[in-house]
């Protein structure tokens, strides 16, 4: 992280990846040109008695562990690491929430909301917090796909959601705003901007797959708010 020009993700996935590959590839990874800097920086920070311990076992489960698990971790510390230099925001954050979006073949559709409504009048909501509360989302959502999972969700939560309906609306929504004079708008404007990104029809993504290893990659065009 301290080699890399900025924290950007792409970056520092592109560079741990060729850390990774290299030192597991090396026949000897105490060769590796960075090696040695990376040893200096452990003299520097940590007990030799502590390194001269836990190298060997170090280097033993580095070579062992497989290259998704080692990049799935090394996320998670620069996650930690980068939240350590984050400034304190100077704008108040009051509240925050996810929405996962569940739709079937059949058009029936759920919208699956997590908040911290018991904390949320007692929170302070720095990065730290809500990088931290967004690993609580993820983690909620996916115990809830184990059980009572996807099947149980359409049975007992998921209605229809009528496209044609939804266009209806906005049509009537439209209309209403375009009678207000033209300096009172803007406030229906972003209500109106604001359902229509969540209930609206999702963002065209092409799917690319790797002719190698027919992995899924999301191309970087938007889907964001």
């Amino acid at each position: 992280m301290q080699e890399l020009s900025d924290y950007a993700l792409e970056h520092f996935q592109s560079a741990m990846l060729e850390r990774l590959t290299e030192f597991q590839e090396a026949e000897t990874p105490q060769l590796l040109d960075w090696y040695a800097d990376l040893e200096s920086y452990w003299r520097e920070h940590l007990a030799d008695e502590m390194i001269d311990e836990d190298l060997e076992s170090f280097n033993v489960l580095l070579s062992a562990i497989d290259l998704e698990e080692l990049m799935q971790l090394s996320l998670i510390i620069r996650r930690e690491l980068s939240a350590e230099d984050l400034p304190d925001l100077v704008h108040t954050i009051k509240a925050f929430s996810a929405t996962y979006t569940l739709e079937w073949e059949d058009g029936r559709r759920l919208e699956y909301n997590c908040k911290p409504i018991k904390l949320q009048n007692k929170l302070r909501f720095e990065t730290p917090m809500l990088l931290d509360l967004a690993v609580v989302f993820d983690r909620q959502i996916a115990e809830t796909l184990i059980s009572p999972g996807p099947d149980t969700l359409y049975e007992q939560a998921a209605r229809p959601y009528d496209v044609a309906k939804y266009d209806e609306l906005m049509n009537v929504l439209q209309n209403h705003i375009a009678q207000k004079p033209g300096g009172e708008r803007d406030p229906y404007i972003d209500v109106l901007a604001r359902i229509m990104h969540q209930f609206g029809p999702a963002p065209k993504l092409e799917v690319v797959l790797s002719s190698e290893d027919d992995t899924i990659e999301w191309l970087d065009n938007g889907g964001g708010f």
